[in-house]
């Protein structure tokens, strides 16, 4: 069955690319094209820009970890944009302002806009050269801030994202899946950011030139996506610096994590669709790199899908190999995916499957979108008390 055989080899090429070709092929440019980072101390004036929406619980402990800051107090300020928080977010935020009134900064929007629309408000009011764009529930290393601005001293460096680290307390098993894929993402960024640029970023620890800062489309679902590309179309690169670190929790709560990464891939999509309004025009290198490393990924969940059906009609050793592989990886990740605690006593079943929730998501995230179904202009994570981290 030629044609049958064809799909097969067609699907595996895209996913092998996706996952395997394409870091392969920008590990090697990134060694044969390197473009390095001219770093050095660099202390600009830096703004801490925080969009919340109800977060009494943690916004003053966060205000703490980011005055803690090792920068020169004088250089570092914090605004916090509360985005129509029906709660005491306001309150807290205006009785640090009181003890800190030349570093801690309130904006208090009436009524609930998004947080690209709250981002918008408080980069124009910013006042420092760069703005530090962060969370509430990620907590800081010390020297994140001073990692982030010794990228700015090169002047062909327009945005900056750090690395985020992932903890769930009590079930580090759990977090081998996730851990592998975050592993291989931050290996991909660096080779990018070698190389020119990385086309993603981290919204919770990163940083732009406040000059540089676009206007956000009120609707945007994922900022951390249009802010670097939109810093690329204007000529500057966006780099990787694994040495301004964060740490996020995991949800425990099942299948949170799916949620927030079919937003994440909702967001993508969104992107695509509006490419004009929300980002503009790229170069062929931006473009390869954007597709590459992020557009193949909605498209892979089809290809595993024909590369099952095709094994099903194919004959040979090979193709009946190919296809008990298949079905225990998939088997395996069920299995993760609705008995969280299977992987506590199997932890092999991690891998499987959070590459089988990831692809899920990547599935639904554009029916959800292109069907009206909500999605929220606030993405909000596992509440954790940061001072017990």
């Amino acid at each position: 069955m030629p044609l049958t055989e064809a799909l097969f080899w067609l699907a595996v090429s895209a996913v092998a690319y996706a996952y395997i070709g394409y870091p392969c092929a920008i590990y090697a440019l990134s060694f044969w094209f390197p473009s390095a980072v001219h770093k050095k101390p660099f202390t600009p004036t830096m703004t801490i820009l925080i969009a919340a929406y109800n977060e009494h619980a943690q916004i003053g402990t966060k205000i703490e970890n980011c005055l803690a800051l090792a920068y020169p107090p004088d250089r570092l300020d914090v605004i916090v944009v509360s985005d129509g928080s029906t709660d005491n977010t306001a309150g807290i935020v205006t009785e640090y302002a009181r003890r800190f009134p030349t570093r801690v900064s309130l904006i208090s929007l009436p009524t609930r806009g998004g947080k690209a629309n709250a981002l918008n408000v408080g980069a124009g009011r910013a006042r420092g050269e760069i703005l530090f764009l962060a969370d509430v529930r990620q907590r800081f290393d010390p020297k994140a801030a001073e990692a982030l601005a010794a990228n700015f001293a090169d002047s062909s460096i327009g945005a900056v994202t750090g690395e985020l680290l992932w903890i769930e307390e009590g079930n580090a098993e759990r977090l081998q899946g996730l851990g592998l894929y975050w592993r291989y993402e931050k290996a991909l960024r660096r080779a990018e950011t070698r190389f020119g640029s990385t086309v993603v970023y981290t919204g919770a620890v990163s940083a732009v030139r406040r000059s540089l800062f676009p206007i956000l489309p009120k609707e945007t679902l994922v900022d951390d996506l249009v802010v670097p590309l939109r810093i690329m179309a204007q000529g500057f690169r966006v780099v990787f610096e694994p040495n301004a670190r964060a740490v996020d929790w995991v949800s425990r709560i099942p299948w949170h994590e799916f949620s927030r990464k079919v937003r994440t891939l909702a967001g993508l999509f969104q992107t695509l669709v509006n490419f004009r309004t929300h980002v503009g025009s790229l170069g062929i290198r931006a473009w390869w790199q954007l597709i590459s490393h992020k557009v193949l990924r909605l498209l892979v969940p089809y290809a595993l899908l024909i590369t099952f059906v095709s094994s099903l009609f194919l004959w040979g050793p090979f193709y009946r190999f190919a296809l008990v592989a298949q079905v225990s990886a998939y088997g395996l990740g069920l299995i993760g995916l609705l008995s969280p605690k299977a992987i506590n006593k199997i932890r092999i079943i991690s891998v499987p499957s959070t590459f089988l929730m990831l692809n899920l998501a990547a599935i639904i995230a554009p029916v959800r979108y292109l069907t009206g179904q909500s999605l929220d202009l606030w993405l909000r994570g596992p509440t954790q008390d940061l001072r017990h981290a």
